[in-house]
Parts: structure tokens; C-alpha cells; sequence
């Protein structure tokens, strides 16, 4: 059961007005690309996730929460009846490969390692769970839904799931016996009422109403609409 779904942020949905209305920067629309592409990868393991019993599981997506001061963001929770996993999801393309705790691109770029947010993620959900006093077993799991990605130099010790491999995990989930207690369901509902709707780093570029291209856009294809005897219509997709 999905207790909190995932929508577009309100960042996103400003980048594409605004991609849609004037040349934003080159900066600011790699930004807009990236956070499409998340919430591409994000939306898909969704699917997946839609497949397990609603009784044996409760799933909370997107959420963003503040521990000492600190604000943190979480991708996916999926609260069973023995474990919270905590998933930060990532959908990356093509090869990369690791050396110790450092993440390369195969062409030689060195990108963030994702392995480290997702410890930093789970330590800074520990210390929210301390904060308020709850108690429940959690395990993290970096998740790769795209199924061209590949890495290199992947142990099978580290908690990472392949695009391969989410079936079959599906299958341990949807495998647990009993349902959830009354307890794991206040727990989840706890959650969600200590999750922050406005983040604090949303990075738009900035702009004037003069640079705007005025009108309404397609909601299809985002294409500028035309009025013809008073309809409007999108000379792109009709």
C-alpha cells in the first residue's frame, strides 16, 4: 500500500515551465535533466513496488525529513512485517566501476559515490528514529532500476539491487506470512506526519516575467498552444 505516492517536486515542475517559457542555463537545465531522469528511475521501481500485498506492506516515497538540524532526503520506505528498507534509487546508464570508496564513470570521471549517501541516508534516519523514540530494524539498499547500467568491481557484500535482481527480491517480500501489526501501521503514519513538504535546496535559475513566453502550453507534448475560433489547439500533437 502506497500511504504516501510519489509526485513531481515542486523544483521539477518549475524547471519544466520554465524550460518550456525561456533558455534557462546550460547549469540549470543538466539540473532539470537529472531530476527528470530520477524520477524516471524512481517512478519505474514504483511499478514494481505495486506488485506487493497491501496488507504485508506499506510503502512511503519521497520524503524528506530534519534530525539536529539537518534536513535529509529519502527515496523509497517499504515497511514489512519484520523490516523497514530504506532504498535510494538510482538510474544510472551505461558502465561504471569502483575503486575502494571511490565511483568512476568509465570514460575516467569520478561522480559521487552513491554507496556513501545511502549510509548517510540510513544514519541520518537512525538518528530521526532516536530523536522521537521509535524502534524498528531497517536495512538499506542502493536500487540500479535501469537495465543498461552495469558495474564493475560489485561484491556481492555490498547492499546493492540490479535491475536483474528486483524480481526476485519482490518475490522474498511478497513471501512474508504475516500481515502488518497495528503497531508497524502507527509507525508508518508517525512517518509520515514528520516528513517536511518544502525543501530547503530547491535550485531554480533566476528570471524575469519580460523573458517568459507567454500563453498555455500543451500538457502532452509542452508545445505552445494556438486558438482557432476559440478552441485551443496544439499545432504539434492535435
Amino acid at each position: 500500500m502506497f500511504l504516501k505516492p510519489r509526485f513531481p517536486s515542486h523544483e521539477l515542475l518549475c524547471l519544466r515551465s520554465l524550460t518550456s517559457r525561456t533558455s534557462i542555463l546550460a547549469k540549470s537545465r543538466q539540473h532539470y535533466r537529472n531530476l527528470e531522469k530520477g524520477l524516471e528511475g524512481e517512478t519505474y521501481y514504483d511499478e514494481w513496488l505495486k506488485t506487493l500485498p497491501e496488507e504485508k506492506t506499506i510503502i512511503l516515497c519521497d520524503l524528506l525529513f530534519e534530525t539536529n538540524h539537518t534536513h535529509f532526503q529519502i527515496d523509497t520506505l517499504l515497511l514489512t512485517p519484520d523490516t523497514l528498507y530504506l532504498f535510494e534509487v538510482k538510474n544510472y546508464e551505461g558502465d561504471d566501476y569502483r575503486d575502494g570508496d571511490e565511483w568512476y564513470k568509465m570514460a575516467g570521471d569520478e561522480i559521487k559515490n552513491p554507496l556513501l549517501q545511502l549510509k548517510k541516508s540510513e544514519s541520518m534516519l537512525r538518528q530521526l528514529f532516536q530523536e522521537h523514540r521509535l524502534h524498528f530494524p531497517m536495512k538499506p539498499y542502493l536500487v540500479f532500476p535501469h537495465p543498461n547500467f552495469f558495474l564493475y568491481y560489485a561484491t556481492p557484500d555490498l547492499p546493492i539491487i540490479f535491475a536483474s535482481q528486483i524480481k526476485r527480491y519482490l518475490s522474498k517480500w511478497q513471501s512474508r506470512n504475516r500481515p502488518l501489526s497495528k503497531t508497524q501501521r502507527q509507525l508508518a503514519e508517525r512517518l509520515k506526519t514528520l516528513v517536511i513538504e518544502s525543501s530547503p535546496y530547491t535550485l531554480l535559475p533566476s528570471y524575469t516575467f519580460e523573458q517568459l513566453q507567454k500563453g498555455i502550453f500543451c500538457p502532452t507534448c509542452s508545445s505552445l498552444l494556438q486558438l482557432q475560433d476559440k478552441t485551443l489547439m496544439c499545432q504539434k500533437c492535435s
